[in-house]
C-alpha cells in the first residue's frame, strides 16, 4: 500500500514538471531586457524611411594608412603635383625673368596661393575677393620663358567655375572648397568615408572591375576637352567613378572644320584630349582601356606611367608583321598635340601610318 502511494506521488511530480516546461517563458521587463551588441539596421528618419548614407572624402593620407605601398608609389606620379601649395620648392618659374606675372600684375610671390602643373608648364593661382584666379602668364619648362595665358581676361575667369574639379580632389561647389591638392586616391575610387568606417562591407570603386568603357570614362573625365552638361564649366563636375561620362559631359568630336582642336584626320592638336583621341581608335572598339597600358598607381616602367616599355606593350598583342621591325612608336603615336610647346603630347588614335 505505501509503495503504491509513493509511486502515485512520483507520477504526479513528473506530470507537473512536464506541464511547467511546456509553458511560455515569462517576458523580461524592459530594465532586464538584453540590448543588441550593435546596430545592424540602417538608420531611419522619423517617418521610418531608411536614411541614405552618403560617403564623404577623407583624403589620400587616410587611404595610405592601410594602403601604404600603393600610396607610396602613387605619390611619385604627376597626378599628385597637379595642384600644390605655392612655396619656393614648388614654384619652378623664374620670377627674375622679364614678362613674369608678378611684373604684369603688381602682385608678390606671397600672393600666389597654388601652383598648377610641373612637367610641361606651370600656372599660378592667387585669391581675389574670395575667388581663385589664374595669373596671366605661365612658365614654359622646355623653353624657360613666360607666355601669356588669358592675359586680357584673367581677372574675370574664376578658377572654381572652370576646371578645378580635375586639378583637385573632393571639390564642393557649394562651399567652393576641396579636400586635397592634386589628383588623390578618391578622384578615381570615389569618396571613402564609408569604406573607412566599415572596410569589410563597404568597398571603394575598383576601376579594374569596371567595364572597359567605364574605365575609360574615369580617366577621360579629366583627359578630355568639351563642356560640362550644364554648358558652362570646362570640367566634368558631377561625374563619379563608375558613372557614364556622357551623362555629365559633352566632349568635342572632330568635325573637319574644327581647325583649332583637331587635325583633318581627327587627331588632337591640344592637350588633355586623350579621351577625344582614344574613342576614335580600334583599341577602344576592341575593349582596351587606358589602364591596359598605363599604371595609375606608379610612375611606371617607362614614360607616361606605362606598365612596360612601349615595344613590349605593343608586341604583347601585335606581331612583327603588324608593326614591323625595328619598332617605331612614333608611326602609331606621333607627337602632334601641344601642351606647352608644339608636339610635346602624343596622339592616342593609334592610326596606321
Amino acid at each position: 500500500m505505501k509503495k503504491g502511494i509513493l509511486m502515485g506521488l512520483l507520477m504526479l511530480l513528473v506530470l507537473a514538471l512536464a506541464v511547467g516546461c511546456g509553458q511560455p517563458a515569462e517576458e523580461p521587463s524592459d530594465s532586464n531586457q538584453k540590448q543588441p551588441a550593435e546596430q545592424t539596421e540602417q538608420p531611419k528618419e522619423e517617418n521610418n524611411e531608411p536614411v541614405e548614407l552618403v560617403a564623404e572624402y577623407v583624403g589620400s593620407e587616410t587611404c595610405a594608412s592601410c594602403h601604404a605601398d600603393i600610396a607610396g608609389s602613387w605619390a611619385e606620379t604627376l597626378h599628385t603635383k597637379m595642384v600644390q601649395d605655392a612655396n619656393d620648392e614648388t614654384m619652378i618659374g623664374d620670377f627674375d625673368k622679364e614678362g613674369n606675372p608678378l611684373e604684369t600684375t603688381g602682385l608678390s610671390k606671397d600672393d600666389i596661393k597654388f601652383t598648377i602643373g610641373s612637367k610641361w608648364k606651370q600656372r599660378y593661382v592667387t585669391e581675389q575677393d574670395g575667388d581663385l584666379k589664374i595669373l596671366p602668364q605661365q612658365w614654359i619648362v622646355k623653353t624657360e620663358e613666360w607666355t601669356d595665358y588669358h592675359a586680357d581676361e584673367w581677372e574675370e575667369r574664376v578658377y572654381e567655375d572652370k576646371c578645378i574639379r580635375c586639378h583637385t580632389t573632393g571639390y564642393n561647389p557649394e562651399t567652393e572648397e576641396f579636400v586635397e591638392n592634386g589628383v588623390g586616391c578618391e578622384a578615381c575610387h570615389g569618396p571613402a568615408s564609408l569604406h573607412v568606417e566599415n572596410p569589410a562591407k563597404v568597398k571603394p570603386v575598383n576601376v579594374a572591375e569596371l567595364s572597359a568603357e567605364r574605365q575609360v570614362d574615369v580617366c577621360g573625365s579629366c583627359h578630355v576637352r568639351g563642356k560640362n552638361a550644364d554648358g558652362k564649366r570646362d570640367d566634368a563636375l558631377g561625374f563619379m567613378p563608375g558613372d557614364n561620362l556622357a551623362d555629365h559631359y559633352d566632349w568635342l568630336v572632330p568635325k573637319g572644320e574644327d581647325e583649332k582642336r583637331f587635325y583633318e584626320n581627327g587627331d588632337s592638336k591640344s592637350h588633355h584630349q586623350q579621351f577625344n583621341d582614344f574613342i576614335q581608335s580600334k583599341h577602344y572598339e576592341a575593349g582596351l582601356s587606358c589602364i591596359t597600358c598605363h599604371d595609375p598607381h606608379s610612375q611606371g616602367a617607362a614614360i607616361g606611367q606605362l606598365r612596360d616599355t612601349p615595344e613590349n606593350l605593343c608586341f604583347s598583342c601585335h606581331s612583327e608583321g603588324d608593326l614591323g621591325k625595328p619598332f617605331d612608336l612614333s608611326k602609331y603615336m606621333p607627337k602632334r598635340a601641344k601642351s606647352a610647346t608644339p608636339g610635346d603630347i602624343t596622339t592616342h588614335t593609334f592610326r596606321k601610318p
